[in-house]
């Protein structure tokens, strides 16, 4: 998936990119519900293309990755919930709703605390990739 950002910030091959309003988000459905036309994140320039602060570039960000970012974030935890409801019931041998729903609700954030540490160890190598210019801002 090929995207395009503003360049906000350069350190040697890492920059710092704003993502604007894009085609995809004129087309998607949940445009009122994220809030990527705020964020900001890292990419990589392996082709050491001149850059310069303001500039706008093609970004690459591999579907794999993509989409394995998306099941860490959403399914993991709503997994983990799930296991954690049940597994409650089944170790104390009650299902008194308020603590499944208590367990569960550990366990969803569990799932949030691995995915948060997953993404930060494998941060470095995982790096979206500047593809070219687009044109100035």
């Amino acid at each position: 998936m090929t995207e395009t950002g503003t360049i906000k910030a350069i350190d040697g091959s890492r920059i710092l990119i704003g993502c604007g309003d894009t085609e995809g988000c004129k087309t998607c459905g949940g445009s009122g519900f994220c809030s990527v036309k705020e964020r900001t994140f890292e990419a990589e320039n392996n082709k050491e293309l001149p850059l310069q602060v303001g500039d706008s570039v093609n970004i690459f960000l591999p579907t794999g990755q993509t989409v394995f970012a998306a099941f860490l974030v959403m399914i993991v935890p709503l997994l983990l919930f799930i296991l954690f409801f049940f597994l409650y019931g089944k170790l104390w041998g009650t299902e008194k709703e308020g603590f499944q729903v208590l367990f569960g609700l550990i366990g969803l954030g569990g799932g949030f605390l691995m995915s948060y540490l997953y993404s930060r160890n494998r941060k470095k190598g995982r790096l979206p990739v500047i593809t070219g210019k687009s044109g100035p801002a």
